[in-house]
């Protein structure tokens, strides 16, 4: 049987702290759940340089052009 979930969506994609990966997969696997698990940044693996220069280039390259177009 499919899950109701996998009927509705598309996909179903689960954001997944690495520690707890193994969980969810048992989880998803006893509800009969089809999914992509993604590992989820932690706080202290963020680059906020990185980070605050990507959100730069997303505010003044892409989206500003688009809502002045």
């Amino acid at each position: 049987t499919v899950h109701p979930m996998n009927k509705y969506f598309d996909s179903v994609n689960i954001i997944s702290v690495p520690s707890r990966k193994k969980h969810v997969n048992k989880l998803i696997k006893k509800l009969k759940i089809e999914a992509n698990i993604i590992d989820a940044t932690l706080v202290k693996n963020i680059d906020y340089n990185k980070l605050l220069e990507m959100l730069q280039h997303f505010l003044m390259d892409i989206l500003l052009p688009q809502l002045f177009y």
